[in-house]
């Protein structure tokens, strides 16, 4: 993700998989920090995992009233976005990170 012209994320829409625990939480909320809008997605249904930290207690259907507004915004169809969250849950989950690479993808998003 680049910054705005201030050098922070202030304005930006930062999508986090994986975002309840662990790396993801501490991404979301190193980018929450930078004043990004950071949208959490993760398979954890864990009350804790998503915290007023992150999100404010906001109810479901703030929630669905958000992401459907955060779609249009930015041009993203739902579809695409069960895309990516079904890609990133299909991940091996025992894989050395030394065998991803950083580059274009094939997928759908």
């Amino acid at each position: 993700m680049t910054t705005n012209e201030n050098g922070n994320y202030r304005g930006k829409v930062a999508f986090v998989t994986g975002g309840a625990s662990g790396i993801g939480r501490a991404t979301a909320l190193a980018f929450a920090r930078e004043g990004s809008s950071v949208v959490v997605a993760d398979v954890s249904d864990y009350p804790a995992a998503i915290n007023t930290e992150l999100l404010n207690q906001i109810t479901n259907q703030d929630m669905a009233e958000k992401m459907t507004q955060l779609y249009e915004q930015y041009g993203i169809s739902p579809d695409r976005v069960a895309n990516i969250v079904a890609f990133a849950i299909d991940q091996p989950e025992d894989t050395n990170v030394n065998e991803f690479t950083i580059g274009p993808t094939t997928q759908p998003w």
